[in-house]
């Protein structure tokens, strides 16, 4: 018995367990000082809204990457207020999202398990995590697919291994866009790797997942301008997405200003982080999925300051 609960206590299982739990603590916190009022902008302004008044077809919850709404359903069901709900969830899909990125840092990056500890428990109090977990529900949830998703990447070309991922892929559509992109944008670079060292049955399952996560993101952003969820609400969508990184800034407010507000928040937020951070891209400068991963976030960062 002493033996189990040794083996138990020195397992992924467990600290998944401790992080998950730390992670929800640390996000109930607010929860509990702000009362009965949920945290955050969406969760009043969206959620709650339409958990409250929302009475059409359950599909449209799904063509418009809403699917976290489904498990707001039991409690519901149960006769929980919208208010609670929300309230509830909070701590949960933060919990949830750091969970998943220890698992990603320990099967995917093959951390040991003090390392991924440590570095997940160092994202539970970063401010930009934090303030993600506020009301992103959609955002958490789809990156927590994406994580599990990106484990079994590496070996895509195993057809497990590709259900898992293609699967986890859906999962992202359905959650959040922005996520969605990011996934996507790595598929591409992945394949495109895979291309150029003539390993076709790797880029023949990329092309597959890429496929079918597309095709569910078509309709997402086809959906997401034509459902009608309340007899007084329509969500609308802006068509030729790509014109609108080509603002005039200046309209908005002068570039010196834009500047010292990004690089303010950056520095605000990562400035103590820096130092490790170059160390840590150079010692994973080989990880395809990192890079891109960086390169793509610092062009989205930057993106108003280039354009």
């Amino acid at each position: 018995m002493l033996l189990k609960l040794r083996k138990f206590v020195s397992s992924d299982v467990f600290l998944v367990i401790i992080l998950f739990l730390l992670a929800a603590i640390v996000r109930l916190i607010p929860e509990l000082k702000a009362g009965v009022w949920p945290i955050g902008y969406d969760t009043s302004n969206t959620y709650v809204a339409e958990l409250a008044s929302y009475h059409g077809p359950l599909i449209n919850w799904v063509k418009t990457a809403n699917i976290h709404y489904f498990l707001f359903l039991p409690l519901k069901y149960l006769g929980a207020s919208p208010e609670l709900i929300v309230k509830i969830f909070g701590p949960i899909f933060y919990g949830g999202l750091i969970s998943c990125f220890y698992l990603f840092l320990r099967k995917f990056l093959k951390f040991n398990f003090l390392k991924a500890f440590l570095t997940a428990l160092l994202v539970i109090f970063q401010f930009a995590a934090l303030r993600i977990s506020w009301d992103l529900y959609r955002n958490e949830l789809a990156l927590s697919f994406f994580f599990l998703g990106l484990i079994y990447l590496p070996k895509i070309f195993q057809f497990k291994n590709l259900f898992y991922f293609t699967s986890l892929a859906i999962l992202v559509v359905l959650s959040n866009q922005l996520v969605t992109v990011m996934l996507l944008v790595i598929m591409i670079v992945y394949g495109l790797h895979f291309l150029r060292f003539r390993q076709w049955e790797g880029l023949a399952a990329v092309l597959i997942a890429l496929v079918v996560s597309g095709t569910f993101f078509t309709v997402v952003l086809h959906s997401s301008g034509e459902i009608l969820y309340d007899p007084h609400i329509i969500f609308t969508s802006e068509k030729h997405y790509i014109w609108r990184y080509f603002y005039q800034y200046d309209e908005i407010m002068p570039y010196q200003q834009l500047l010292n507000t990004i690089g303010g928040l950056v520095w605000l937020l990562y400035g103590w982080l820096i130092p490790a951070a170059l160390y840590g891209l150079y010692l994973c400068r080989k990880n395809l999925v990192l890079m891109t991963m960086t390169v793509w976030l610092l062009l989205g960062t930057f993106s108003s300051l280039i354009f």
